[in-house]
């Protein structure tokens, strides 16, 4: 279960990278993106699978959110 709540962390960390338009993803990934989001925000807990997609989502887009430009967004959260 800590990977999951770890996966969660980061997760609300790259939607806010997401929505302030500091990170552009493509459109088939946004609608998951804002599920997941919500799901998250209301509290409700993820499956595996869930959890795992997260994940998956997260490692496509590791190379831009580590860009100089958004280092600095997730050091300061």
């Amino acid at each position: 279960m800590l990977s999951s709540f770890y996966a969660e962390d980061v997760f609300l960390l790259f939607y806010s990278l997401v929505q302030s338009g500091k990170l552009d993803v493509q459109h088939q990934d946004f609608s998951p993106i804002l599920s997941f989001h919500s799901k998250i925000e209301d509290g409700s807990p993820l499956t595996k699978n869930q959890a795992d997609y997260i994940v998956k989502i997260l490692e496509k887009y590791k190379n831009l959110a580590r860009s100089e430009e958004h280092t600095s967004e997730l050091q300061s959260h």
